[in-house]
């Protein structure tokens, strides 16, 4: 994985501080506008394209004078840092696309709702909740408790799978293994509830891990593993499917109040069409790449009856959802709707 050069840093440290400062016009508008977006995916992921189509809206809907320069690859650092120096007021950093829950941690402790196990039945249950006005209330929920950072749209990268350096059949076969998983609650609670051995390692380690057998299992969704290249030293897939790989797309308080009202509406335009792009390009780029895994030589388990792993689960499912039940009541409801 791919980390920024001092040197490299330097370049965008300048380029970031000389594209935003203030215009000396009267109108903001009539100056070309850079934001700085992290993103720690490969550019041709789920997230990673559905990234640039937010790029190109926010290029057409601004006739060109508002530009997002996204540095893919984890190139910025590390995601976790990054979001606490934006939420901080510190970042160079304007823009992150993070999982939902990483804003649990600095209270948005209704995050984890989307972090459930078995939460969605399918992708279309899961965006017919992201179009929804439940879910506006989540995106500004952070704002509005002045937590520093403000949700401008949902997106998935298909459904989450434990992959391992052995094979796994069965969620017993997960007991005591070292797992690595998100640093959230609802996550560590999963892993908890199937008798693993959590191990704490950075997202842009977790290759590295594996190779020095410091990890044995983690998760990611089929296109993540594919394009990070986890298969070379995991090449064991189980197509569980505990959580939804929901992400979010936020924007720092400092860098939203800074723009105009007619800008940040061109952002929260721009990130709905990317979401329904991600929604478009999400089931067709996971099938490719389970192909492709499979082309490479990948043992790839399919569950055809996820009860074992529910089974398991149901005591996490419960202590997750027991603060904010009408919430979770609710979101299961939009599977009928």
């Amino acid at each position: 994985m791919r980390k920024i050069s001092p040197i490299a840093f330097l370049l965008i440290t300048v380029s970031l501080f000389a594209s935003c400062k203030k215009s000396a016009k009267k109108n903001p508008e009539d100056e070309k506008l850079v934001l700085f977006m992290a993103e720690v995916n490969p550019a041709v992921t789920i997230s990673g394209l559905m990234d640039r189509a937010f790029k190109a809206k926010v290029a057409e809907l601004s006739q060109e004078k508002m530009v997002i320069n996204i540095q893919y690859d984890g190139i910025l650092g590390n995601q976790n840092q990054i979001l606490e120096e934006m939420i901080e007021g510190k970042s160079l950093v304007d823009i992150i696309r993070i999982s939902p829950n990483d804003l649990e941690s600095f209270g948005c402790k209704r995050y984890n709702i989307l972090s459930v196990p078995y939460l969605f039945n399918d992708i279309e249950h899961f965006w017919k909740f992201a179009n929804s006005s439940l879910a506006n209330d989540f995106l500004k929920e952070p704002y509005e408790k002045g937590i520093g950072v403000r949700g401008l749209f949902f997106g998935e990268e298909g459904f989450r799978h434990f992959f391992s350096s052995k094979t796994i059949n069965s969620a017993k076969d997960l007991e005591n293994k070292r797992l690595r998983v998100m640093n959230d609650y609802a996550m560590q609670r999963l892993a908890k509830a199937l008798k693993t051995k959590v191990t704490p390692v950075d997202f842009l380690d977790v290759y590295s891990s594996f190779k020095e057998n410091k990890i044995e299992v983690a998760e990611q969704p089929a296109i993540n593993y594919l394009e990070n290249s986890f298969y070379e030293v995991a090449p064991n897939m189980i197509l569980d499917g505990h959580v939804l790989g929901t992400t979010e797309v936020v924007i720092s308080s400092q860098a939203w109040d800074a723009l105009t009202v007619s800008q940040q509406e061109i952002l929260l335009q721009a990130g709905k069409y990317a979401g329904e792009y991600c929604k478009l390009i999400s089931r067709e780029l996971e099938g490719e790449a389970l192909t492709t895994l499979a082309s490479k030589g990948v043992n790839i388990v399919k569950v055809q009856d996820n009860s074992e792993w529910k089974e398991a689960c149901a005591e996490a499912i419960e202590e997750l959802t027991a603060q904010y039940k009408d919430t979770y009541e609710q979101i299961l409801s939009f599977a009928e709707q």
